[in-house]
């Protein structure tokens, strides 16, 4: 089969298009032919520092959309010519190519109504936003602040935090105030301009914020745990940021999540649960109309390598997502 490969750690431009053997499912998996991939900071990250599972070549890629090809040992609940999507197992070859494995733990049948694209677009960007959003157990009416809204992860975030009944005010640039808000944000705030501290008491009447989503990183925003009230909280999907000293006198609360490591970490139950699950909710909610997938950009396949720089380069919107 055609498959995008890495001999060695390296930049995403050294990805090379190559013959490779045609993956055979094991029990309780299945094979996908593969028809749309998206894009995620994960893969050039991983493409760039290896991970000590893999062996070379490589094939890269954690988040697809495609047709079950043919079913492993013990697989009953799926069939070849379903159409489903899945994130990966970063430990394992993954999907950048015309055929992957998938565990039949982290599978979502695709309602007809859904694209390949839109499907591809949603595991790693859409299963972090909703799980890194659970953490916080925050009820409706309570104010959210996401940092980056109009990217990946962000502009789902935005969405589903709307529709859990949040007052959502998010940063991202000039160009996508309106984009975010549109996305469901009730105040955009341009972080290249704008004091953010003084917006979050401007629009809040000085009464603070509840919690803070970080979809950027802490040394983009390193006063972050100051915007934070007495028992605040932040959830970061990037980095952990060093604790201020009065973090526990202030009652002050932080989270992280990783939605990879569940594949390392996590017991059956909860792969089947942060995975496949999951993504059968989200996929829900966008065939009710309630989620839109925000695929900004298509492009095929053998230009992964050039997407994913570009997605390096920082700034994108939305989604980049590639078809076989």
């Amino acid at each position: 089969m055609n498959a995008l490969t890495i001999d060695r750690p390296g930049s995403p431009q050294t990805l090379t298009l190559a013959d490779a053997p045609l993956p055979q499912p094991g029990n309780l998996e299945v094979r996908v032919n593969i028809k749309a991939v998206s894009l995620n900071p994960a893969d050039y990250k991983l493409i760039g520092g290896g991970h000590p599972a893999w062996t070379y070549p490589h094939i890269p890629g954690l988040d697809a959309a495609g047709i079950i090809d043919t079913v492993g040992q013990d697989v009953t609940q799926w069939k070849p010519g379903d159409r489903v999507a899945f994130h990966a197992n970063l430990t394992k070859p993954g999907v950048f190519a015309e055929y992957a494995i998938a565990s039949t733990l982290a599978l979502a049948l695709i309602p007809a109504a859904i694209s390949f694209e839109e499907a591809a677009s949603l595991p790693c960007s859409g299963l972090t936003a909703m799980h890194a959003l659970e953490k916080l157990h925050l009820e409706p009416g309570k104010k959210l602040l996401i940092l980056g809204g109009s990217g990946g992860v962000g502009s789902l975030a935005v969405q589903l935090a709307r529709l859990a009944g949040l007052a959502v005010l998010a940063t991202t640039s000039a160009v996508n105030l309106t984009y975010v808000k549109e996305l469901g944000a009730s105040h955009a705030i341009d972080y290249t301009t704008d004091d953010v501290a003084a917006e979050i008491n401007t629009v809040t009447n000085g009464q603070g914020i509840d919690a803070i989503f970080d979809t950027v990183g802490h040394r983009a925003n390193p006063d972050v745990f100051s915007w934070l009230p007495y028992s605040g909280q932040l959830v970061s999907i990037v980095d952990v940021p060093p604790l201020p000293k009065n973090y526990s006198s202030r009652s002050l609360s932080f989270h992280a999540y990783a939605l990879g490591a569940v594949y390392t970490y996590g017991i059956v139950a909860q792969q089947a649960h942060f995975l496949g699950a999951s993504m059968r909710n989200l996929l829900d909610l966008v065939d009710q109309g309630k989620v839109i997938p925000q695929v900004t950009k298509v492009i095929n396949w053998t230009d992964i390598g050039l997407g994913l720089e570009e997605l390096k380069e920082g700034h994108v919107t939305g989604k980049i997502v590639a078809t076989l």
